[in-house]
C-alpha cells in the first residue's frame, strides 16, 4: 500500500487513517501550522453540537507540541529517501531507494536487505507483510530487474517474481491469502498462486481507468485500484472495473493511493484527500482549506478507527484529523516536509520522508494519579488515571488488569470522564500487585503498584491495676479481680469460672448480624459471647477480616458453627 517512487514525475506523499493520539518524542518540537486551525463544520450527518465537540476534542488533543525520533542511514536504513513504511507489532519495514530496511525493535535499529538478498531491485517502492511473509514492490535499477519480491523468513531472503507482469516497475503490493496484487506501470497484476505467476488487468481487457496503477487495496471480491486517471473499483475479483473521477467528487484526476473499510473509501489524489461513505459511489474532498498541509496526498492506509483519527502525510507535513477527516491540523517536519508514507501500530506512528529518513512518534504513557494507592484487606480504594498532556477524550474505555488477583482485584474497565478514569480496587490479601492500565490505541500502558495492607490491630484494652475477688460465679463468668479503672486498679469480683457460656441453658439468643461485616472491629467481636458468636450467619462470618478472627477466644472459636468450616 505504498505507491510512491523516486522519480520526479510523481508526487510522493501519503495519508493514513488510524486510531491513535500523538505525543512527545525526542527529535524536535513540531508546532501546529496556525494557517490550518480547525473550524466548525455542520452537516446533516454531523450536527453543529457534535461538530463543536469534535472540534474541541481536536484542538485539545493536538494542543501539545509533537516531537519525533529520527532514524537515518546511521541507524541502518538503506537510504534516507524512504518511499513507504509498514509496521506490525514491533517490526517495522521501511522501503527505501537503497533497499528494504527491517527493524524488529520498533524502529530503534534496522538491518538493510538488497538485491544481494534476492530483491528484484534496491529501489523499493512499497512493502506489505503478513506474519513472516514480506512482499516488496521493486523497480528496475542498476543490477536489478524489478518485480514482486517475496520473503518467507521475515525479510532475510527474497525470491523475485516477474512472470505475467506487464511491467516490472511495481508501485505497490498487497496480499490476501494466496492472492497477491501488484500495482505496476503496465496495469494491475493479480496472482492466485502466491505470486508465482500473474495475470495482468489493463484498460483494454478489464476497463481500468489507466494502465499506470499507483496503489491497490482489496477486501473480499472488491478491488480498489488507484490509477493515473481515477479510481477503478471491481466487485468481481478484477474481471471488470468501474471508474470514479472528479465527476464523482474526487479531488484530482490522478489517484495515488486507496484504502477502504466497510463502506468508507479513502482516495489520495493530486487535489486532496477524497472520502466516500457510500462504497465509492461519490466522494467529498478535503484540501488545504480543511487543514491539509498540501492538496497532494498519495497513499491511503487505515488500520482501524477509534475516535475518528486520520493522519495525512503530504508534501507540506503531517496533517492530523480527529473528526474522521472533516478538519485537519498540520505539523511541519521542517526540511523533511515531503512525507511519502505513514503507518501506525498501537501507540506509535511512523512517517517516511523524502530526504530525512524515518520519523517515529510515540504518544506519552497514561499518567497514573493514585488517589488511594494502597488499600486494606477487605476494604476498597480508588486509583484514578489520566493524561495531563493529552487528556483522554470522554468515553475512552480504559481497562485495568491486576497481576495478582489474590492480592487485589479491580474493576475490569471504566470510561474516562473529564480526561480521567477511576477504578475501584479491592484488597484481598496483604501484599503488592501491579495493576496495568490501558486504553484506546494511542496511549501507552501504565503500571501502578497497588499495596494491600493488613488492618491495623485494635489496641488492647487497658486493664489497669490488680483487683481481688472470690466466691462462685454463674457459668461462663470469670472469677478474680477486674480493674475498676486504669488509674486506681481497684476492682472486685466473686467466684471462679465453672462454665463456657454465661447464658443459662434454654435462654434464647438474639442472632448477631452486621450491616457490613468487613467493618467489624476486633473489640466488637471480642465483646460477643460464644452463644452470640454461634449465631452469626456463616456467610457473613466469612466476610470478617483476618484481624477480627485473630482475637477470638478459645471458647468463641469452639462455638463457631460447623457449617462455617465446610
Amino acid at each position: 500500500m505504498a505507491p510512491q517512487n523516486a522519480s520526479s514525475r510523481r508526487f510522493v506523499s501519503a495519508i493514513a487513517a488510524i486510531a491513535i493520539t500523538l505525543g512527545p518524542f525526542s527529535f524536535g518540537t513540531i508546532a501546529p501550522n496556525p494557517a490550518t486551525a480547525t473550524s466548525l463544520t455542520c452537516t446533516e450527518a454531523v450536527p453543529c453540537e457534535e461538530s463543536a465537540a469534535r472540534t474541541a476534542r481536536t484542538e485539545e488533543r493536538t494542543a501539545a507540541s509533537l516531537t519525533f525520533t529520527n532514524r537515518t542511514t546511521a541507524d541502518g536504513l538503506g537510504s534516507n529517501f524512504v518511499t513507504a513504511v509498514y509496521a506490525v507489532g514491533s517490526t517495522v519495514y521501511a522501503a527505501t531507494t537503497g533497499g528494504l530496511s527491517v527493524s524488529t525493535d520498533g524502529g530503534t535499529s534496522f538491518s538493510n536487505y538488497t538485491i544481494a538478498n534476492g530483491l528484484g531491485g534496491n529501489n523499493v517502492q512499497g512493502v506489505y507483510a503478513v506474519g513472516s511473509t514480506v512482499y516488496a514492490a521493486t523497480a528496475p535499477n542498476a543490477g536489478g530487474a524489478g518485480g514482486v519480491s517475496i520473503s518467507t523468513d521475515g525479510g532475510a531472503s527474497f525470491t523475485n517474481y516477474t512472470t505475467g507482469l506487464d511491467n516490472n516497475f511495481v508501485q505497490d503490493v498487497y496480499a490476501v491469502g494466496s492472492t497477491v496484487y501488484a500495482a505496476t506501470d503496465g496495469g494491475l497484476s493479480i496472482s492466485t498462486d502466491g505470486g508465482a505467476t500473474f495475470t495482468n488487468r489493463t484498460k483494454a481487457n478489464s476497463g481500468l481507468a489507466n494502465n499506470i496503477v499507483f496503489g491497490v487495496y482489496a477486501t473480499g471480491a472488491t478491488i480498489y485500484a488507484a490509477t493515473a486517471s481515477g479510481l477503478s473499483i471491481s466487485t468481481d475479483g478484477g474481471a471488470s472495473f468501474t471508474n470514479r473521477t472528479t465527476a464523482h467528487g474526487l479531488g484530482g484526476s490522478a489517484v495515488f493511493g486507496v484504502y477502504a473499510t466497510g463502506s468508507t473509501v479513502y482516495a489520495a489524489t493530486t487535489g486532496g484527500l477524497s472520502i466516500s461513505t457510500d462504497g465509492g459511489a461519490s466522494f467529498t474532498n478535503r484540501t488545504t482549506a480543511d487543514g491539509l498541509g498540501t492538496n497532494a496526498s498519495t497513499v491511503v492506509y487505515q488500520g482501524y478507527s477509534v475516535d475518528s483519527t486520520v493522519y495525512a502525510a503530504t508534501w507540506g507535513g503531517l496533517s492530523i484529523s480527529t473528526d474522521g477527516g472533516v478538519t485537519f491540523t498540520n505539523y511541519s517536519l521542517g526540511d523533511s516536509n515531503p512525507v511519502n508514507g505513514v503507518s501506525a501500530v498501537a501507540s506509535t506512528v511512523y512517517a517516511a520522508t523524502q530526504s530525512g529518513g524515518l520519523f517515529i512518534d510515540t504518544p506519552p504513557p497514561l499518567a497514573a494519579l493514585p488517589v488511594a494507592p494502597s488499600v486494606v484487606v477487605g476494604a476498597t480504594g480508588t486509583v484514578t488515571i489520566s493524561n495531563p498532556a493529552l487528556p483522554l477524550p470522554d468515553d475512552t474505555v480504559v481497562t485495568a488488569v491486576s497481576a495478582d488477583t489474590g492480592v487485589a482485584t479491580v474493576t475490569s474497565s471504566a470510561n474516562a470522564s473529564g480526561g480521567n478514569a477511576a477504578f475501584t480496587v479491592s484488597g484481598v490479601s496483604a501484599g503488592t500487585t501491579n495493576v496495568t492500565f490501558s486504553s484506546a490505541p494511542g496511549y501507552a500502558n501504565v503500571v501502578v503498584p497497588v499495596t494491600v495492607t493488613a488492618p491495623s490491630p485494635e489496641p488492647e484494652p487497658d486493664t489497669g491495676g490488680s483487683g481481688s475477688g472470690g466466691g462462685s460465679s454463674p457459668a461462663g463468668t470469670s472469677g478474680g479481680g477486674v480493674s475498676g479503672n486504669s488509674d486506681s486498679g481497684v476492682g472486685s469480683g466473686t467466684g471462679i469460672a465453672t462454665g463456657l457460656d454465661p447464658t443459662p441453658p434454654g435462654t434464647a439468643v438474639e442472632p448477631v448480624t452486621f450491616a457490613d461485616a468487613r467493618k467489624v472491629t476486633p473489640s466488637q467481636i471480642r465483646a460477643l459471647t460464644p452463644a452470640q458468636i454461634a449465631s452469626i450467619p456463616a456467610a457473613q462470618f466469612r466476610e470478617l477480616t483476618p484481624a477480627v478472627f485473630a482475637v477470638l477466644t478459645a471458647a468463641q472459636v469452639a462455638a463457631l458453627p460447623w457449617t462455617w468450616f465446610v
